[in-house]
């Protein structure tokens, strides 16, 4: 079934087909059936319904930026990675906000944005979430416990993320912060590039090692 012809740029549709031209990069699904798709060139995020409307959740179709704001005010740069998170009746999107070096929420309710880890600097620094540092994180998954792990693509590390901002806290989970290929606990693991990840309900995480041609389990 062909839910989304990727043929226009940057425009909203109702009905079918559904089209855009800008770079889909990250999908993820939410427990309604909407579809959450990162058009990293268009440096927008994008929501199409069950019934097959297509519009813009956040950013400015067109312009990169970073500005924490709700809906089309809201300003991203290259958006990639998608995750969903549901809590409490809140539906939460998590978006890799690549260039700007951030992890960034939305509330799907409001559309309105938040920065979740990373202070816009690249680099590689754990500690407080508000204050951590990436180097192109590219894809996240969620656990069920809400544990975020990231892809940091230019890092060569796998990231994990326990709550937000000021009350949250980066780690690195595996990646020294140089291209590599080693297997073991932290210390000798390396990656190369890594880009999809995904975890499942025994909390194994598993990393698309780009460089290396590999699948890793975590």
């Amino acid at each position: 079934m062909l839910l989304a012809n990727l043929a226009h740029c940057g425009r909203d549709f109702a009905g079918t087909p559904l089209s855009w031209n800008d770079s889909p990069t990250g999908v993820a699904v939410d427990s309604t059936g909407r579809t959450f798709v990162a058009e990293s060139s268009g440096h927008t995020v994008r929501a199409i319904t069950g019934g097959g409307t297509v519009s813009t959740l956040v950013g400015a179709a067109g312009t990169s930026g970073y500005n924490e704001a709700t809906g089309t005010a809201a300003l991203l740069d290259t958006p990639s990675g998608l995750a969903v998170r549901e809590s409490g009746g809140v539906i939460t999107l998590l978006v890799c906000d690549r260039m700007n070096d951030r992890i960034r929420t939305v509330d799907v309710a409001s559309a309105a944005t938040a920065s979740a880890a990373g202070d816009g600097v690249t680099g590689f620094v754990d500690g407080p979430a508000d204050r951590s540092r990436f180097n192109r994180p590219n894809k996240i998954a969620v656990s069920a416990s809400n544990v975020k792990f990231v892809t940091d693509v230019n890092n060569h590390a796998v990231r994990k993320v326990t709550g937000l901002g000021a009350a949250g806290a980066v780690a690195t989970l595996a990646g020294t912060g140089a291209a590599g290929d080693g297997v073991g606990d932290s210390v000798l693991a390396a990656f190369s590039s890594p880009l999809g990840i995904a975890v499942d309900s025994a909390n194994y995480v598993y990393v698309a090692d780009q460089g290396n041609n590999k699948l890793k389990l975590i």
